[in-house]
């Protein structure tokens, strides 16, 4: 059973699946080594002899890739898998952005370079796991090489249902039948390190009857993960929303400190994202990815409108209300903005669920302080943000994994 969250909005379609191993196009800073294998430990990682590494037999972590850890569902297919592609005896090559990439190890241990591996049939090991759906995209510490084309591999076997996207491939139940959405909003409003708790997780239950998550898990690929407290129960057609940062739990939100962190790619190292919803018996129920590079189709695409009214008449520092960013329905039919985004120079704004349109209608989203309807909405602001000209000027609406769906740019900027 395929999560619903694929099903998602995006406006992209993926114009290329992968149909073999990635090429990779060296960077100017690239670490190559060859070796051969010694014996593989785990879903993603093998030990080999190679030459170039420090240690006469290095314990290597694959870069690019989580794989679930012994004891847990999927672990043992994903470190069978492994071991197919990389035979013992057989040569290996190791890749890396730097060559002093690497995990910390156990105290006492030698740190585990962290490197892709192509195997002696040149096929990238990284891309058949995740294929297979036996392990999540993962960019490690600094080494995000290739990790678009991975995300990629991870969402294409998301939406074959195939492996960690098998909803009851561990167990059937609990809740088997429930139709639960995952989003990010990974850009906090503002500064992303000064509001920590703006970066959160909103899981909806967009089907007919409760669904209680108590001792279910909300995690990243990195292993970072928030457990639901006993008696946690998403109503029908309601959501929670899981915040980065302190703070206290209740009125449907909960805060996780630092055990989770939602990447930033427009404002982080690392390019892409991803949250995942597990049960107690290991399934994956929902998932998200960000950037969406596969399925991506949006109902919104054509129908909506984008204005930013910068330069409106009167005095606007006297009231930033004046100042609008306006959202039309062109088409001739409703169109939903629950949960789609706003971003509007370093403002974010989510839409609430419900935040329909008729044909011809427009929500307005002030600058300034007031109280929401659904055609007014505020960004509870002292100040005019919207400069009559410059660069970096651009109102936007996407979609929770990054896929534009309007814009309006002035000044000397564009879409």
């Amino acid at each position: 059973m395929v999560s619903s969250m694929l099903r998602e909005a995006c406006a992209v379609t993926a114009a290329v699946a992968l149909m073999g191993a990635i090429v990779v196009t060296p960077a100017a800073a690239e670490y190559s080594a060859t070796g051969t294998v010694v014996r593989v430990t785990d879903g993603d990682t093998f030990l080999g002899k190679i030459a170039a590494e420090a240690a006469p037999v290095s314990r290597v972590r694959l870069a690019g890739i989580q794989a679930m850890e012994r004891g847990e569902c999927h672990a043992d297919e994903a470190e069978a898998a492994l071991r197919r592609l990389l035979p013992r005896k057989t040569k290996v090559t190791v890749k890396a952005r730097f060559k002093n990439a690497h995990v910390p190890n156990q105290k006492g241990s030698e740190p585990r370079p962290l490197r892709l591996a192509f195997n002696h049939r040149g096929q990238d090991v990284q891309t058949e796991l995740l294929r297979q759906g036996l392990v999540l995209p993962n960019s490690v510490r600094n080494e995000t090489m290739n990790e678009k084309d991975y995300s990629r591999a991870g969402q294409e076997a998301a939406a074959a249902g195939v492996g960690l996207f098998d909803t009851d491939a561990c167990r059937s139940g609990p809740y088997q039948e429930a139709v639960l959405n995952l989003y990010v909003n990974y850009n906090a409003d503002g500064n992303d390190r000064t509001n920590k708790q703006g970066k959160y997780a909103r899981l909806v239950n967009a089907g007919a009857t409760p669904v209680d998550i108590g001792g279910w898990k909300l995690r990243t690929s990195k292993h970072q993960f928030f457990n639901f407290p006993s008696g946690t129960v998403i109503q029908p057609q309601a959501s929670i929303q899981i915040h980065q940062g302190a703070g206290s739990n209740g009125n449907g939100h909960f805060y996780f400190g630092t055990k989770v962190d939602f990447a930033n790619p427009e404002a982080s190292r690392y390019g892409i994202g991803g949250a995942y919803l597990q049960d107690p018996d290991g399934d994956l129920r929902a998932w998200t990815f960000y950037p969406c590079q596969v399925n991506c189709t949006s109902p919104l695409t054509g129908k909506v409108s984008v204005r930013a009214n910068y330069d409106p008449e009167g005095n606007e520092a006297e009231d930033p209300n004046r100042e609008t960013v306006d959202i039309t329905n062109t088409s001739g039919e409703i169109v939903d903005l629950s949960f789609h985004v706003l971003t509007v120079m370093a403002e974010v704004y989510e839409f609430p669920q419900g935040t329909t349109l008729a044909p011809g209608e427009t929500a307005y989203v002030h600058v300034g302080r007031g109280g929401t309807e659904r055609l007014h909405h505020y960004l509870d602001r002292n100040e005019t943000i919207l400069p009559n000209s410059g660069k970096g000027s651009v109102a936007l609406l996407r979609t929770h994994t990054s896929v534009r769906i309007a814009c309006h740019a002035w000044g000397s900027s564009s879409c």
